[in-house]
């Protein structure tokens, strides 16, 4: 009964210490990267490429970006690299994407 008690005390002080960590740590990353004053402030930003998705139905490339820690898909006609560089050229109201 002892030993079950104790583990379940364990248990919980580990969970409890993973749980402090993960707060703190994502309280700190917010912090360095606060969200944009609005959606439309992303124009003229720089973004990197982080992953190809396929092509929407007008045949553009669709793309995740990385902008200031936060993903955001966007397309364009031209083809971009992963890990490239890129400029946000417009943002999107009918898809919340935007365009590189």
């Amino acid at each position: 009964m002892i030993s079950s008690d104790l583990f379940s005390v364990a248990l919980l002080l580990v969970l409890l210490l993973i749980a402090t960590g993960v707060g703190i740590f994502s309280y700190y990353d917010g912090r360095q990267h606060p969200p944009p004053a609005n959606y439309y402030s992303l124009v003229g930003k720089v973004a990197v490429v982080v992953a190809h998705l396929e092509r929407d139905y007008k045949g553009h490339y669709c793309y995740h970006l990385k902008i200031n820690g936060e993903l955001w898909l966007a397309n364009s006609a031209e083809h971009f690299s992963l890990g490239q560089s890129c400029l946000i050229r417009a943002v999107s109201e009918d898809s919340l994407s935007l365009r590189i």
